[in-house]
């Protein structure tokens, strides 16, 4: 259905030769079912235009709007404010302060009006006027997931950045940092080193962030890149990290001292890791592990999984607290060998680690394990100690759960802990097309008997130069609908990847959107623009209920 255009003539039409915003509010309100697209105004014409034709009846309903405006304009929103609280130590009664809004905190996705952990804040009002409040229920929402997309873990931002040495703040000139960051990443000026990685705290707009510490680079303007990993390299001749065919290899290198490590920034316990992966070879005087340390090189506190010795039955779980440690050697599964993809589950928590494969529990530890409140690291890396074979360590897919808990004050020793879980699911799936039929499948999922699906995820990747329109939502799939305000409908999302290698990922953090209910089909579908031969990759993240 095309656009349809209505014009008026202002001084004519309008009773009082005004239109103001009070038209659209009037029209949204009326008898009229067509969506409206926009309202212009251009010297003494006003045009106004729908998604389709308007009905005859619904023509004249349109005419009577205008004939009756009166060009006052609506009344203006109430604008948020903020009421300060008294200081914690000026002895004044008040509100208690507390920090940030939303469900969790800090908020993954630095959401409009995410103050900084720094500020304090006692009331805050919305758009609407209404009060909004929070308690600490939900904390250190830090959950992450990578597949390892793409040609190289370090990325190049959009536009001109700027960074000033000693100053948290990061600011862009042709910038899009709210669609290329968040607070997973991690950012630099181009020509500074690797070393010079600042961790964003939160994204304020598109030309404008904060990191967590002031930047310890350069001073300047140029290139910048992100990275949701941090490299660091080891020895003479370091070994080297690379992507490709949506995995990362972590190769020790052929020196004898070489190595690299990645990590990234976790959090405290309780915490879980889930690392599909393989290691190429088994060679004495080489090192192999991955799991959660609380520094890459040399850590005091750790929870992992260690690969030594040339046995390819056999791995070492280690856990340990600042020089004491607990270690156990276990054989993996059902003749598994260490040299195909496994999967990989480590649990960290305060009472106990654990290690399970390809969910088989092979050890767990109760002695020493890592400080409760240290923070911990996701660590990966491949070290030569003598040896000057070169060891890959490949990683499919990476998964870090922060688990969310509620803790009840009682009368007992210990507040009683309320583990809140979540039936939470990946679906994938891969299409090749050499067609332009519409609404090929990527992804297919029924919804189990006595579940609701909600949507907290989605990530959709083009490998090639094809574009495609991209739809996603219920079986069978439809059209956008025209009527304003329409609900409920088979689609959820619909949007364009680019003509060139593109992907396009959504995280909704806190903000599941329900899907589907039992018994419906949940579908990703593309329609391709062209008959090119085409890879197309989809994955959607849920929680059953």
């Amino acid at each position: 259905m095309a656009l349809t255009e209505y014009q008026f003539q202002i001084t004519t039409a309008f009773p009082n030769g005004l239109a103001s915003d009070r038209l659209q509010h009037d029209i949204a309100t009326s008898p009229i079912t067509i969506a409206l697209d926009r309202i212009d105004t251009s010297s003494d014409i006003c045009s106004i235009w729908f998604k389709a034709a308007l009905p005859n009846t619904e023509e004249t309903v349109l005419g009577d709007l205008v004939a009756s405006h009166t060009g006052v304009p609506l009344a203006p929103m109430a604008q948020p404010v903020l009421i300060e609280a008294p200081s914690a130590t000026s002895g004044v009664p008040g509100f208690a302060p507390a920090k940030g809004l939303g469900g969790f905190m800090p908020d993954p996705q630095s959401n409009p009006y995410n103050p900084d952990v720094d500020e304090v804040v006692s009331l805050y009002a919305d758009i609407e006027g209404s009060l909004v409040t929070r308690g600490k229920v939900f904390t250190d929402e830090g959950s992450f997931r990578d597949d390892f997309t793409g040609s190289d873990l370090n990325k190049t931002l959009s536009g001109t950045v700027s960074f000033t040495n000693g100053s948290r703040v990061v600011s862009g000139s042709g910038s899009a940092f709210t669609s290329e960051l968040n607070r997973t990443c991690y950012v630099k000026l181009g020509s500074d080193s690797t070393e010079m990685w600042g961790t964003i705290t939160r994204v304020l707009n598109d030309t404008q962030l904060l990191l967590d510490e002031p930047y310890l680079g350069s001073t300047g303007s140029g290139t910048a890149e992100m990275t949701r990993w941090v490299t660091h390299s080891m020895g003479s001749a370091p070994g080297h990290v690379a992507i490709g065919a949506s995995k990362v290899t972590v190769s020790s290198g052929t020196s004898t001292d070489g190595g690299v490590h990645i990590g990234r920034y976790a959090d405290f316990a309780p915490l879980s890791s889930v690392w599909v992966a393989s290691v190429s070879q088994r060679v004495s005087e080489q090192s192999v592990h991955f799991g959660f340390r609380d520094d890459h090189l040399n850590p005091k506190h750790y929870c992992q999984v260690v690969f030594e010795g040339s046995d390819y039955t056999k791995v070492r779980f280690e856990t340990g607290w600042d020089g004491d440690q607990q270690t156990t050697e276990v054989t993996l599964p059902s003749g598994a060998t260490s040299d195909s993809t496994l999967r990989y589950k480590i649990d960290l928590s305060i009472e106990y680690c654990a290690l399970l494969v390809n969910g088989v529990l092979l050890a767990r530890h109760n002695n020493h394990l890592p400080d409760m409140y240290s923070d911990m690291q996701l660590c990966a890396g491949a070290l030569n100690m003598g040896a000057t074979t070169n060891v890959d360590l490949i990683i499919d897919t990476v998964l870090l759960v922060d688990h969310n808990q509620v803790q009840i004050g009682s009368m007992f020793d210990a507040p009683i802990p309320i583990r809140i879980s979540e039936d939470q699911h990946t679906l994938k799936g891969k299409l090749l097309s050499t067609s332009t039929a519409q609404d090929q499948v990527i992804v297919s999922y029924t919804v189990p008997t006595g579940k609701v699906l909600y949507l907290i995820g989605y990530r959709i990747d083009n490998g090639s130069s094809n574009p495609g329109t991209i739809k996603i939502g219920r079986s069978p799939l439809g059209e956008e609908p025209t009527s304003p305000g329409t609900i409920g409908g088979p689609l959820f999302r619909v949007f364009e990847l680019e003509s060139k290698a593109s992907s396009g990922e959504v995280d909704m953090g806190s903000n599941p959107r329900q899907l589907g209910i039992a018994g419906d089909h949940i579908v990703v579908a593309v329609t391709p623009k062209s008959k090119q031969s085409s890879v197309w990759h989809a994955s959607l993240d849920v929680v059953l209920r």
